[in-house]
């Protein structure tokens, strides 16, 4: 199955799931409670989004002058705003996930995870850029020759073992 039809696959199902558990929700608390809620929860995104957003532009301007941080700072803001921005979406799920992205204690291993995701989702774009660069970009790339020969083993190599072949 190609990546996009599985993440297409898994919005619809994840779509499916939230309206069944908002009306399960509006089903036990009411349907104007459960509106409310999903309101409330979506303004406190909101103001987390723009709380972090602003944090997201100091810590730019900080890594200028220190780009060895540059990393893990737009991936810190990245996940923070994914979060934000998942509790602006109406839904349970979707609203747990956001709280979960923007705890602090959470988002080291949600970094990992979404940098994992990332990159299996966008691997086919990023080997198609890779072989367009590189059919740009000819300075790289030696056509029909050898850049550089295997590396010699030693004599006294231990990997070698010297001996006969008996028949």
């Amino acid at each position: 199955m190609r990546r996009s039809v599985a993440v297409w696959l898994a919005a619809l199902a994840l779509a499916i799931v939230e309206i069944w558990l908002i009306a399960q929700v509006a089903g036990a608390i009411g349907g104007f409670p459960t509106t409310l809620l999903l309101l409330a929860i979506a303004v406190v995104g909101v103001l987390v989004a723009r709380r972090q957003g602003r944090k997201a532009l100091e810590s730019l301007r900080t890594v200028e002058r220190d780009p060895a941080k540059i990393e893990s700072s737009l991936s810190e803001s990245a996940v923070v705003l994914l979060g934000a921005a998942l509790l602006i979406v109406p839904g349970f799920i979707t609203d747990a996930v956001g709280a979960l992205l923007i705890a602090s204690p959470t988002r080291p291993v949600a970094r990992k995870g979404l940098t994992a995701t990332w990159r299996w989702a966008t691997k086919d774009i990023r080997d198609r850029v890779t072989i367009v660069e590189s059919k740009i970009n000819r300075e790289g790339v030696v056509e029909g020759e050898v850049a550089d020969d295997p590396p010699r083993r030693r004599p006294d190599d231990p990997t070698i073992i010297r001996g006969e072949v008996e028949p």
